[in-house]
């Protein structure tokens, strides 16, 4: 047997650091493993106020609640999760000027970031900084096409009220990636997220409408109300299901013997952010969910992979594809061994900044002999039995398609 521990998930991790900074009081995230990632963000929060101590496996951390600093320069880059987070802090004061410095492509993520996000204005702009006021008013939660709130932008909203001390509704058709409401809910947040069928249905009247054809849209209603404090807690922070990922994948494909199984413990398995497990059994791999927890909000839990199916080609839809994104290069990867077409569509909203990907990804799988073909949707792929050693790759400084081309 072959077990691997998934390390904290990124975004999961940035979102837990920020609620142990808002707690006034001790958090303590047991069997926590630091990452550079989560390192970085980390000293970013000292300056925030965050104090931090390993106590062996655990790390504790003492927050200051509401009375946090803001710092009033940003110049470190981080993660787009990380620069909302840190945006939606300081979106507490609403007179001071902020200054974003540093590379070229961080000021444009930081520019990207508050206009997608937030209800800020640039008030000047030079060569090498970015200075910007926020406006007296919430973030706005529109949907996307699969009628969701992107998930930066329901942090975003969330994150500011909460500083704010308002409250915020937003209504979905289906969540991704909520694990911040979790999280939040989790820590003691006046948080609700309940379903709404609309008018209230028996199971009888609802098979009958089923019958008929009739449609029965539910909705899901996130309500944040006005919140004085959090919770002090210990926390968990599940593993990054993008990791278990890349060791699901090389478990389906590598040449290994039929009875070898790797195991991948604590991994995201949540339908809306796990949803690259079922998608690759879906395509005939032996992968199993072989436990689920949902202790700490969102479910994570024990994967296993064993080697030796032979992959089916799948036509994943956008609403399938939604919950794993982030893992579509492995979902590639896995397609050009599967026997048959396989049509991976993206979401409408992520097109345009995935066309790239999908073309550098055809470019370096096309060496495996797979036939791929690009087209506005994502990427048509039709694998071959043998995969072949491609040789040299470039992943054009993007680590998933890096980690799944390795």
């Amino acid at each position: 047997m072959n077990e691997f521990v998934m390390n904290p998930d990124r975004e999961m991790t940035e979102q837990a650091f920020v609620l142990a900074l808002l707690v006034k009081g001790r958090t303590l995230f047991d069997d926590f493993t630091w990452t550079d990632r989560s390192r970085a963000f980390a000293k970013i929060l000292e300056e925030f106020g965050l104090h931090y101590e390993e106590k062996g496996h655990q790390l504790s951390l003492e927050g200051l609640g509401f009375q946090y600093r803001i710092p009033t320069y940003f110049g470190t880059p981080v993660s787009e999760n990380a620069l909302v987070l840190l945006f939606a802090l300081a979106s507490r004061d609403k007179e001071t000027l902020y200054t974003v410095a540093g590379p070229a492509e961080f000021r444009a993520l930081a520019k990207s970031a508050l206009a997608k996000y937030f209800c800020a204005r640039v008030t000047s702009e030079t060569a090498d900084t970015l200075v910007f006021q926020f406006e007296d008013k919430l973030p706005v939660a529109h949907l996307t096409s699969l009628g969701n709130v992107p998930y930066l932008l329901k942090e975003s909203v969330l994150l500011c009220a909460f500083v704010n001390g308002s409250g915020a509704a937003m209504e979905e058709k289906t969540t991704m990636r909520d694990s911040w409401a979790e999280m939040l809910g989790y820590f003691g947040a006046a948080l609700s997220v309940r379903k709404d069928s609309g008018e209230a249905m028996d199971e009888l009247a609802r098979r009958i409408a089923k019958a008929k054809g009739i449609r029965t849209e539910t909705k899901i209603i996130t309500e944040l109300s006005e919140t004085k404090i959090l919770t002090s807690c210990d926390y968990f922070i599940a593993g990054d299901p993008t990791e278990a990922a890349a060791f699901a994948t090389f478990g389906s494909l590598a040449l290994f013997p039929k009875e070898t199984t790797f195991t991948l413990k604590n991994a995201v398995v949540s339908g809306n952010r796990g949803g690259f497990f079922p998608t690759l059994k879906r395509m005939n791999a032996d992968v199993e969910i072989t436990s689920r927890h949902e202790k700490f909000g969102t479910a994570f839990g024990t994967v296993e992979v064993r080697p030796g199916n032979k992959l089916q080609a799948r036509r994943l839809s956008e609403d399938i594809i939604a919950t794993c994104l982030e893992e579509y290069p492995f979902l590639a990867l896995a397609a050009c061994a599967a026997e048959g077409e396989t049509i991976l569509r993206i979401p409408k909203e992520n097109r345009a900044e995935m066309r790239s990907r999908c073309e550098n990804l055809a470019v370096n799988l096309r060496k495996t002999g797979a036939e791929i073909g690009v087209y506005d949707e994502g990427l048509v792929i039709r694998g071959r039995e043998t995969v072949l050693d491609g040789g040299e790759f470039d992943c054009k400084n993007d680590p998933v398609t890096g980690l799944a081309l390795y």
